[in-house]
Formats: C-alpha cells, sequence, structure tokens
C-alpha cells in the first residue's frame, strides 16, 4: 500500500516519493538504511514525524522504522529494518573512527557494492599524505620488530 500525498499534507508530493524509494530500497534491496533531507520548519516537525511514521506503516512489510534528526532547518530522516543498522549509524556520527575506517563503514550500512567500496579506499588512500615515520610493528616474538 502506498500513501498518497493527500493523505500526508506534511510532506512534499517530490519529498513523500523520495521517502516511497527510500523504504523500498529497505524492504525489497536490503539496503541496511536509506537517508532523505527535508527541508520544514520546526512548527511542521511533528506532522512531518506522524506522516512518516504512517507512511512505514503502510509499507510492503510494516517492519521499516524511521528515525529524524532535525537541524538548521533540515530533516534528515532515516529509514531502517534493524535497530543494529540505526546504533551503527549513530556511532559513526559521533565521530572517533579514523577516516578510512569512516568511509568502509559508511558504504556497508547506505548498502554500497563491496566492490565500490573497495575502489573508493583505493582512491581515498592515494590522497591521504604520506606519514611522516614509519610504525614499528611486532612479530609475535618477544623481544623482535621490525618495520611496517
Amino acid at each position: 500500500m502506498v500513501a498518497h500525498f493527500e493523505d500526508m499534507p506534511s510532506i512534499s508530493p517530490y519529498d513523500l516519493a523520495r521517502c516511497h524509494a527510500a523504504i523500498e530500497s529497505v524492504e525489497r534491496r536490503d539496503k541496511p538504511i536509506a537517508e532523505v533531507p527535508i527541508a520544514v520548519s520546526v512548527g511542521e516537525l511533528g506532522c512531518l514525524v506522524d506522516d512518516l511514521i504512517r507512511c512505514t506503516k503502510q509499507s510492503e512489510t510494516g517492519e521499516v522504522r524511521v528515525h529524524v534528526d532535525y537541524r538548521y532547518g533540515v530533516a534528515l530522516v532515516a529509514f531502517y529494518r534493524y535497530e543494529w543498522c540505526w546504533a551503527a549509524l549513530e556511532f559513526v556520527k559521533r565521530g572517533g573512527c579514523p577516516p578510512l575506517a569512516l568511509h568502509w563503514i559508511q558504504g556497508l550500512l547506505f548498502g554500497y557494492n563491496p566492490e565500490a567500496i573497495d575502489r573508493f579506499m583505493r582512491t581515498a588512500r592515494c590522497s591521504e599524505p604520506e606519514p611522516t615515520s614509519r610504525p614499528f610493528c611486532n612479530s609475535g616474538m618477544v623481544g623482535t620488530s621490525r618495520l611496517c
């Protein structure tokens, strides 16, 4: 069942179509998480959230969940099926991950092909500055180390 624009006045037809596409990518293509930014005023935020919840309940499986982060006039709407997907995205957003790890984790969360992630990672590595010193690695034997 597809929600119609007339039933959800807080969402433009364009944004509603984007939300349906995101929900479908989570339901049918097993994408872990799909985000859609929607420009909305603070006063309309409550209505938007209500409409988004109705939208997810009317999806094929009814298993897709929605979370909304609001900043600077934009609601960043995240659709996901499994709680771990949202927890992983929140972990990444908090920061603390090395930059290269951040890229592949986000690639997996947003459902990119592993080969595409690998290509991007090789490109990202090439653009990073060379370290000024090389770390020492422990070979596993007591009292020995070597250059990496």
